[in-house]
């Protein structure tokens, strides 16, 4: 039986300052096309060619075989996805919350798609939040369960870039930005960790106490979230499945960007790929652009170039893991128009 659903968090009083949605809006905005102005420049070939006709040179199959390349990048994703909503299910379940598949896949989707167009890429989190909640009215158990997914993704992310350690030669050249990142990877690691240990609990426990102090509904509501968070992390069945479906649902797209890559002139080798694009995809997850774009471009062009990838061909591969992402998005707003038109229908049905 389901509680009632939580109380709203309190307002901030009246002082606080705080910028508005729009000026927020307008930053990121502004930070995308400001980092995106950057990465076309760093794109630009050295012997002053257009960047377009560049562009599209840095693909160097023919166009069946990169249309193969590009949907087995594009598949590559949805599984991912695929296996990412399985994981909140997962959690939810252990939780003690009914979640079906299918609608937290299609959840995932639009979810997705948010990411990539909106402001901030949190806002894909708040719509999945909000779908499970209106389906559970158990909020704090969502929300601990949506916490306990991301610091397993972070772990998993981190993961991935530690299992390319042993592949990188020691010699080289380009070896100290290898080892820096992989350095990076560990140290969050061990930080994802520390968060899921008692200890890190107890302390974000204290500090939830201090913010009770200012918004006391605010404060119980992420109180016991946290609680589900220490009560779902003391079940280690629970906690290495879902760590284990992290680990596919994060390592499945380097694989694809890696199957982007082989239409492309890279030229790198490949344990570049589980090495910077975790890293990436990490980074652009902080909401300083819309949707991670002019963040992932220029870190692509930059990481990349490091390792010996011409520019403009780095600019090619970021683009088209946009479009690989794109496809599913699309699908996903497409599943939300039609869930939303047939609501009505849902409830004229459910009321005769």
């Amino acid at each position: 039986m389901s509680s009632a659903p939580d109380p709203a968090p309190d307002a901030p009083p009246a002082g606080a300052s705080r910028l508005s949605p729009r000026v927020r809006s307008l930053l990121r905005f502004a930070t995308t096309i400001t980092l995106l102005g950057v990465a076309l420049q760093l794109a630009v070939p050295d012997d002053g060619s257009p960047l377009l006709p560049s562009l599209v040179a840095a693909w160097v199959v023919p166009p069946l075989e990169a249309l193969g390349w590009f949907a087995l990048g594009s598949s590559a994703y949805l599984v991912a996805t695929g296996f990412a909503a399985l994981r909140f299910v997962v959690l939810l379940r252990g939780a003690n919350l009914e979640a079906r598949f299918a609608s937290t896949f299609r959840a995932y989707l639009f979810a997705n798609f948010l990411g990539m167009a909106m402001p901030s890429p949190v806002v894909g989190d708040a719509y999945r939040f909000a779908d499970a909640r209106r389906e559970s009215g158990r909020g704090a158990e969502v929300l601990g369960s949506l916490v306990l997914e991301r610091l397993l993704g972070l772990a998993a992310l981190c993961a991935v870039g530690l299992m390319a350690a042993p592949f990188i030669p020691g010699s080289a050249a380009a070896g100290a930005l290898a080892w820096t990142l992989v350095a990076v990877s560990g140290a969050v690691f061990v930080g994802t960790g520390v968060a899921l240990h008692p200890l890190g609990q107890r302390l974000a426990k204290a500090a939830v106490g201090l913010l009770g102090r200012l918004w006391p509904r605010a404060a119980d509501a992420a109180g016991r979230s946290l609680d589900a968070v220490a009560s779902m992390s003391r079940r280690p069945r629970l906690v290495a499945g879902a760590a284990f479906l992290s680990l596919l649902c994060q390592s499945i797209p380097v694989a694809g960007v890696y199957s982007l890559s082989l239409a492309l002139d890279s030229q790198v080798a490949p344990y570049w790929f589980p090495v910077i694009v975790p890293f990436v995809m990490a980074v652009a997850l902080l909401p300083v652009s819309i949707g991670g774009a002019g963040v992932r471009e220029s870190l692509y062009v930059s990481l990349f170039g490091a390792a010996g990838m011409r520019p403009e061909v780095a600019l090619s591969l970021s683009l088209s893991i946009v479009a690989a992402n794109l496809v599913w998005g699309v699908f996903g707003l497409l599943f939300f128009a039609i869930g939303r038109s047939n609501a009505p229908d849902s409830a004229a049905a459910a009321a005769e």
